[in-house]
């Protein structure tokens, strides 16, 4: 018998899905005493304006190894997007009118380039 159980991550839609995934899979791995080797997925399963919602999908022997995954990836793979994607994480866009920023005076801000 196996549990299935899920993880619900938001991110913003820059975030690149195949290193997550891949980072998922090292992660797996790396507990085998809590991953039964059966189920490991992420899917983006939801979006809004502002973000994406991803479901990452676990299989363990029994419901208290299951939690325990559960929570080792969610902290890991928010560790992973904080460290290696920081501007991936879900975030607040505003446009600002001249108005809002004189000291833009008028100008839009330059966007930030990552390497």
């Amino acid at each position: 018998s196996s549990i299935t159980g899920a993880v619900v991550l938001w991110a913003d839609y820059e975030m690149p899905l195949d290193p997550l995934r891949q980072e998922l899979d090292r992660l797996c791995k790396e507990v085998p005493q809590l991953w039964d080797g059966r189920v490991s997925v992420l899917q983006l399963v939801d979006t809004t304006e502002r973000s994406i919602q991803l479901r990452v999908l676990v299989s363990s022997i029994d419901s208290s190894r299951n939690w325990d995954l559960r929570c080792y990836l969610r902290e890991n793979l928010l560790n992973f997007i904080a460290h290696r994607y920081p501007h991936c994480l879900p975030q607040l866009r505003a446009e600002l009118t001249r108005s809002e920023a004189p000291e833009l005076g008028g100008r839009r801000p330059e966007p930030i380039v990552e390497p």
